[in-house]
């Protein structure tokens, strides 16, 4: 959660804009409580979405 929340607000100094989510990420076996930086429009930024990982919002900011 640290992470995604430093590379919004590092984004938002360099006058960028970053959506932050809080969500769950379902990956074959587990499914994991997660937050991620996200582009608007596109799909989450640094994350692995290969091989069946999804990733879906609860809640962006």
């Amino acid at each position: 959660m640290e992470t995604s929340l430093g590379a919004v607000l590092a984004a938002a100094l360099m006058g960028r804009r970053l959506n932050w989510c809080l969500g769950a990420r379902f990956a074959p076996p587990p499914v994991e409580y997660h937050a991620w930086a996200e582009l608007p429009g596109h799909g989450p930024v640094g994350e692995y979405t290969e091989a069946g990982w999804h990733h879906h919002t609860a809640l962006t900011i």
